[in-house]
């Protein structure tokens, strides 16, 4: 069961980003994209944060967490994340950084 939490959820601020390869984590997926948004709007609330996207391989409807430039931010994560979602994975992708000056 999924406990409401009271507390805001992480929310990134308007901080100029760019895209580059990183790490995330992979919380499930699916080959139906209603299955895949049900997991994400659960985690919102599971893990309190609003980086959660579903992405679409073909054939698969990812859902993805984080925005990790170092494999043991990724790892880290991925241990913490894993006391909700036994199933999660590090996994290489595109992310979201801040720009640097």
């Amino acid at each position: 069961d999924l406990k409401e939490d009271k507390r805001p959820p992480k929310i990134s601020n308007n901080v100029e980003q760019f895209s580059t390869f990183g790490w995330r984590v992979l919380l499930d997926q699916s080959l139906i994209q209603k299955q895949a948004n049900t997991v994400k709007e659960e985690a919102v609330i599971q893990l309190r944060r609003q980086d959660i996207d579903v992405i679409f391989k073909a054939p698969w409807y990812k859902v993805e967490v984080g925005h990790y430039r170092t494999d043991s931010k990724a790892q880290a994560a991925t241990e913490h994340i894993e006391a909700h979602y036994p199933n999660a994975l590090k996994v290489r992708s595109q992310i979201l950084v801040p720009r640097e000056d």
